[in-house]
């Protein structure tokens, strides 16, 4: 089906003011793209979207986004607790604990919304944090209805399967991870609309399939600045948006 790779995540705020300084100076992310009413983040494959909440999204403002961001190296972790408790954020020696035989750290944006940085051992070739999100987590009920979902109709490629209750997919680039809840990803899965872009080559015969195959569109296809997008729900109601050039 030619569903490449995650596209963006989106996350959302009450205000991009404080935004920049949380993402950029506080977390040392590159900034792709300021504008009026969007923060993009990352110069590689997957972008992080900061975007104002609207009526209609204002409720997934201060949330877990399932994002996990893979820092460089042993150490740095506890860098990143001083650097932002300098710089005036929320950072709580707590919120620091040992995971996967390695570690992981919990933060939260201005707006409240949770992120997780980790530094695990056995995921080393993963990108770090400069490069993209290493993962994004979705929770799900029923991990084998997901796969046969995700793998079946959708046709994503799937990396690997740690436990009996998560899978990884995509390969290369930012995994999406599928979890009934188990503890094996370092984020706490988001739920419902997951901010999730998926980048397709042909969109309009990925969309002709998915039609063919009954999935639900929670929105139908349409065209706007040379692209053609839609958003389809999972079996659980998750949300993900499918995009690519027309």
């Amino acid at each position: 089906m030619r569903l490449r790779r995650i596209l963006s995540l989106n996350v959302f705020t009450e205000s991009l003011e404080p935004m920049a300084p949380f993402y950029a100076d506080g977390l040392t992310l590159p900034v792709g793209r300021a504008a009026e009413r969007l923060l993009g983040l990352y110069a590689g494959e997957t972008s992080l979207n900061i975007l104002p909440a609207e009526e209609d999204t204002r409720a997934l403002v201060g949330r877990a986004t399932g994002i996990t961001l893979r820092v460089r190296g042993e150490g740095d972790l506890p860098r990143f607790i001083t650097r932002l408790q300098d710089k005036g954020f929320e950072c709580r020696d707590q919120d620091f604990s040992a995971h996967r035989g390695g570690h992981r750290l919990i933060v939260r944006d201005p707006s409240g919304n949770q992120l997780t940085l980790c530094e695990i051992p056995e995921d080393r070739d993963d990108l770090h944090i400069f490069e993209g999100p290493s993962s994004v987590t979705v929770g799900v009920r029923d991990i084998r209805r997901s796969l046969g979902f995700f793998l079946t109709q959708l046709e994503l490629p799937m990396l690997d399967q740690p436990s009996a209750r998560t899978a990884v997919l995509f390969p290369g680039g930012t995994n999406l991870i599928l979890t009934e809840g188990d503890n094996w990803s370092p984020a706490e899965p988001i739920r419902g609309e997951t901010g999730i872009c998926l980048l397709a080559e042909d969109p309009a015969s990925v969309f002709d399939m998915l039609r063919g195959q009954r999935v639900s569109f929670a929105e139908p296809p349409q065209e706007g600045g040379g692209y053609l997008a839609a958003v389809i729900n999972d079996p659980d109601g998750n949300r993900f948006t499918i995009m690519g050039p027309t």
